[in-house]
Formats: structure tokens, C-alpha cells, sequence
């Protein structure tokens, strides 16, 4: 295990299945972050998730597991330099649709 007390680095994680919460859980074990941020839609999972890990966390190195929303994640955006090509571009814009239709018929 690292000793993390001089890194301060804060990762935020969307999703609390089971490969969002395997990803939290070795950042946790293998000390790697200071300050774990999980979002998820089902903010009931979300809550029992971040709580099971933060009763384990004490025992294995110093970090603060928090649920969050996504305002805790727009500075991603900002930081984020990607250089696609066009194909690239088409399929992004293609997938966005998608959402944007899925987030119709979810109603949010």
C-alpha cells in the first residue's frame, strides 16, 4: 500500500455498479486517492454503497468516500483536451442523440 498522506488527488466515479464500485474499491485498497466521489442516478444504492465503503476504509488508509451529484464532476469538462477526427466527431454526435433520446424517455 502507498502512503497517501502527502498525495491529495480526488477521482470521481459515475455509476455505482458493480464495475464503478470494483474501480472505488482498489483505489481505496491500493491507497491510491485522498477523496472518492461517487454519483449515480439511484441515489438509495448510491448512499448504502458509500457507506459500506467508508465503515471499511478506516483500516485501510486515509480517504473520504463521499455520494455526490454531478456538479462535483463539471470541472472534468474544463480539464478534458481530446482531438477527434471526423468519423469520430459523427460518431460522438451519433451517441449523443441516443442520450438525449433516452433522457427523454426517462423523463429527466
Amino acid at each position: 500500500m502507498r502512503n497517501n498522506t502527502t498525495l491529495k488527488p480526488k477521482v470521481s466515479i459515475i455509476g455505482c455498479g458493480n464495475v464503478g464500485m470494483r474501480y472505488a474499491y482498489a483505489l481505496a485498497m491500493q491507497g491510491l486517492v485522498r477523496s472518492l466521489v461517487i454519483t449515480d442516478l439511484d441515489r438509495k444504492r448510491l448512499e448504502g454503497e458509500v457507506m459500506d465503503m467508508s465503515h471499511g476504509a478506516p483500516y485501510v488508509s486515509p480517504i473520504e468516500i463521499a455520494a455526490g451529484d454531478y456538479s462535483d464532476i463539471n470541472g472534468v469538462r474544463e480539464n478534458l483536451k481530446i482531438e477527434l477526427s471526423a468519423l469520430e466527431q459523427d460518431q460522438l454526435r451519433h451517441s449523443a442523440e441516443k442520450i438525449k433520446g433516452i433522457i427523454k424517455q426517462v423523463g429527466l
